[in-house]
């Protein structure tokens, strides 16, 4: 390597720190012009969930797939095209290191919002939300929009919106906030109709103790009951250190209202929107007492719940678990009968029925001891070789008493009720075993068989199979449930499943409605008992017999909500159930010619219609038309 320094312009000659940096540099600058590094690249939506893509590097003469991982960069920096279903390709620049790269979605939620107003334009805020647990949660975007006066409609759209559950709401200070359930199946334009936009109020109130207090950190939550499939969360408020509470944008409209705080009985009413909104609360009971066991030592890891009961409603609540020395204490919300669930790991479950004392302040339980009950021994075996299973399930349902067993197929199983009880054995590849044990019995011997096969095949469109549920349930065993998913086709098979006869049945979960009913609503279902026997298949079909019978239903353009129907007889014994799809097409079928009564409702609201007669001749017939409009 030649390199020519210039001389110092000062003393003629190159200072010796000078000389040492510039011959650093000859070695270092083309290491850096040429570096060699990896990109960690990691391909996301908007929602920060993982997308699957495909990655090249962009070059004159085409792109070259970049398959290995990392990707290798040669240089400071490569040109690389990503790629994936659902999504807007992407070009971009990426550099060595870790790197996340989001792609927009395909995706769209538009609607168009009418106001009920022909005088007044309304401001509104108007937002897309994730859908967590069926209620609204972090906005993806909000937008403003004026709207106009009635009947001329806004119509707004949200871009980049990946496959999954949305709320699409809007609120504004003199508007009702209400939102719709959106569901993203696809990556395309999903409009979700027009909806009519209402007045609000902004309301205040207080919340006062029989006394008069004001009552801190008080909750209230309000609801509209014409309303329930529209407003899934409701409103929601806490109220001061003055017992002062704030609701902006409710409608006007007579809402049902829930009052609770703690030390304070819950209380439920009605407001119509005139006059204050005062709520008085009633100072709770107080229930206390000490979990021990039959020593009278605390047990750790005791879970209590209260459960209530009155003419109207039930509920329960989980109780703070008890302290290091087992006493533990709440309040009574609720004046109904009470009962409170004590368990705990290696004991056995105990329930106390709590009286009614109304005169009484505090109510002292004293000690509850919780019995660690009797212990059952056996072993696991494989029924047609004898070989011992290691890690099978032994446990007695609706107990705390499970265990595994060892590699010699043996189990101890504590915490066994002192009465007659059932074992339940499972192990992966086998059916599930019934084992009964009677209370004078300590040991059990459990045989596991692989059981037979069970195939399912449901005939319906594509609607109804998206909204389809299989059940399976041995006879004489309720605590024993599988349930199925379908596939597109229709089509099931259970493997392992133990000799015996069962309850097949399919369930038709009214799903894309929104509110309360958005995930299951009415069921309507269909069930034959079949006999399963070890090493062999059972089969069983549904809806896939008879004439088939097709039809449309006729529903105002502005209506949305999912629509399902009942066929029944003259007489009004319901044989079929069928789906309208988006389009308003509908198809079953009948067992056999003849004049049958068509049922159809709205789950969003359980809105019914009254059936209409339709006469199906010999080989079906394809005009079976109505009309409805939800109320």
């Amino acid at each position: 390597m030649n390199i020519l320094l210039p001389p110092s312009p000062r003393q003629g000659k190159i200072p010796m720190k000078r000389l040492a940096f510039l011959l650093l540099a000859s070695l270092w600058l083309p290491g850096i012009l040429h570096a060699e590094g990896a990109a960690e690249l990691e391909v996301t939506d908007r929602l920060g969930r993982t997308v699957k893509a495909s990655v090249c590097a962009v070059t004159e003469g085409g792109c070259t797939p970049l398959t290995a991982r990392p990707i290798p960069i040669s240089g400071t920096d490569i040109l690389v095209r990503i790629t994936a279903p659902g999504f807007a390709t992407l070009e971009t620049r990426i550099v060595a290191g870790e790197q996340t790269v989001k792609l927009k979605a395909l995706g769209s939620v538009s609607a168009a919002l009418v106001s009920s107003e022909k005088n007044q334009e309304w401001l509104a805020e108007i937002s897309l939300s994730r859908d967590e647990g069926g209620r609204r949660g972090k906005s993806l975007e909000t937008k403003k929009a004026l709207l106009p006066k009635a009947p001329e409609a806004k119509a707004v759209t949200f871009e980049d919106v990946p496959v999954g559950d949305y709320w699409l709401g809007w609120e504004g200070p003199q508007i009702a906030s209400e939102a719709v359930r959106v569901t993203v199946k696809e990556p395309t334009s999903h409009h979700v109709g027009t909806h009519e936009v209402r007045g609000g109020l902004i309301v205040r109130g207080f919340v006062r103790d029989t006394a008069g207090a004001p009552i801190q950190g008080a909750q209230v939550r309000l609801s509209d009951p014409s309303r329930v499939s529209v407003q899934q969360s409701g409103w929601k408020a806490e109220t001061s250190s003055s017992g002062e509470f704030t609701f902006v944008g409710l409608p006007i409209a007579t809402l049902r209202f829930t009052a609770s705080a703690k030390g304070f009985v819950t209380t439920t009413g009605t407001w119509s929107g005139e006059g204050g909104f005062d709520i008085t609360l009633e100072r709770a009971q107080l229930i206390r007492g000490k979990v021990v066991n039959e020593k009278n030592d605390p047990i750790p890891g005791v879970q209590i719940w209260a459960r209530y009961r009155d003419n109207r409603s039930n509920s329960s609540a989980t109780v703070q678990p008890p302290g290091t020395d087992g006493a533990f204490e709440l309040f009574r919300s609720s004046p109904g009968d009470l009962t409170l669930r004590f368990s705990s790991q290696g004991y056995l479950i105990r329930q106390v029925a709590v009286p009614v004392s109304p005169d009484k302040e505090i109510l002292d339980l004293g000690d509850v001891v919780l019995a660690r009950g009797r212990t059952i021994t056996g072993v696991v075996l494989d029924a047609k070789t004898g070989q011992a299973l290691h890690g099978a399930s032994v446990s007695v349902p609706e107990t705390t008493a499970s265990t595994l067993t060892g590699e010699d197929g043996r189990f101890s199983l504590g915490s066994v009720p002192n009465a007659d009880v059932t074992l339940l054995a499972s192990n992966p590849g086998y059916a599930r075993q019934r084992v009964p044990v009677s209370k004078e019995s300590s040991e059990a011997r459990v045989l596991l068989t692989h059981g037979g096969t069970l195939k399912i095949r449901v005939c319906g469109n594509p609607a109804e199979l998206a909204e389809l549920g299989i059940r399976v349930q041995p006879v004489g065993a309720p605590t024993l449930q599988t349930q199925l998913d379908p596939n597109g086709k229709g089509e099931f098979e259970l493997g392992n499943v133990s000799p015996g006869e069962h309850h097949v049945g399919i369930q038709w979960t009214i799903k894309g409605g929104s509110g309360f009913f958005a995930f299951a609503s009415a069921s309507l279902t269909s069930n034959t008992r079949l006999l399963v026997e070890d090493g062999l298949t059972a089969s069983v079909a549904f809806r896939c017999e008879g004439f088939p019978v097709a039809g449309d239903i006729r529903r105002d353009p502005g209506s949305t909500s999912p629509i399902w129907g009942v066929l029944a007889t003259e007489d009004d014994r319901w044989i079929s159930e069928f789906r309208v799809d988006e389009s308003g097409r509908f198809s079953t079928r009948v067992p056999s010619a003849g004049r049958y009564l068509f049922h159809v409702f709205f789950p969003d609201s359980f809105q019914a219609r009254p059936g209409e007669f339709c006469a199906v001749p010999e080989g079906g017939k394809a005009d079976c038309t109505f009309t409805v409009t939800p109320r």
